[in-house]
């Protein structure tokens, strides 16, 4: 199922140590919303300096903000691009 959502989403990441990464995503209630559900279905893609990562695991530090996701992501070079 598919949901067209408008709204505005800003992203903050620092690699802590290999592998862990802290992310907070800031944005409009109906965007964090659809972002939880997003990391639900997890692992997710992205892209880390250049190069492809795939998100294996979150850890969501702040259940009750409607507007802002803060998390500890462990994630890996995805297999493609090694």
């Amino acid at each position: 199922m598919f949901h067209c959502v408008e709204g505005f989403v800003r992203v903050a990441a620092a690699v802590d140590e290999p592998g862990v990464m802290h992310v907070e995503v800031f944005g409009s209630e109906a965007c964090i919303h659809a972002i939880h559900l997003v990391l639900l279905e997890g692992p997710i893609d992205a892209e880390l300096d250049g190069r492809t990562i795939r998100m294996v695991h979150f850890a969501v530090r702040n259940d009750a903000d409607k507007r802002r996701i803060a998390m500890t992501v462990r994630f890996q070079e995805s297999p493609r691009h090694r």
